[in-house]
């Protein structure tokens, strides 16, 4: 993922939502919250508009969006990833700015 790629998220309203935004931005992506409560078609939109590049979504929330063909990335895969030892490396101090 980078600056120009777009992450949408449609999780329902939990502790995971602040953690896929986390990961999202941490990943240098922009991040697109989802709300399950919208209309199918304003979600697709929003995708679509959006140019997202992958949609987390938990798998109940799916039936939202029944002619998404890109990339998806389900909770319940995420919450069976194996722990990282990666060394997360520091920003550099070029990497903030106003």
């Amino acid at each position: 993922m980078g600056k120009e790629n777009v992450v949408s998220v449609l999780i329902p309203r939990c502790e995971y939502m602040v953690i896929a935004s986390l990961g999202v931005l941490k990943a240098g992506a922009a991040y697109q919250p989802l709300d399950p409560s919208y209309p199918p078609e304003r979600l697709s939109f929003m995708i679509n508009d959006s140019s997202a590049k992958l949609l987390i979504a938990d798998e109940s929330l799916l039936e939202l969006l029944p002619d998404y063909k890109g990339d998806i990335l389900l909770t319940r895969d995420i919450l069976n990833l194996p722990k990282s030892d990666a060394i997360i490396e520091k920003p550099h101090l070029d990497d903030f700015w106003l």
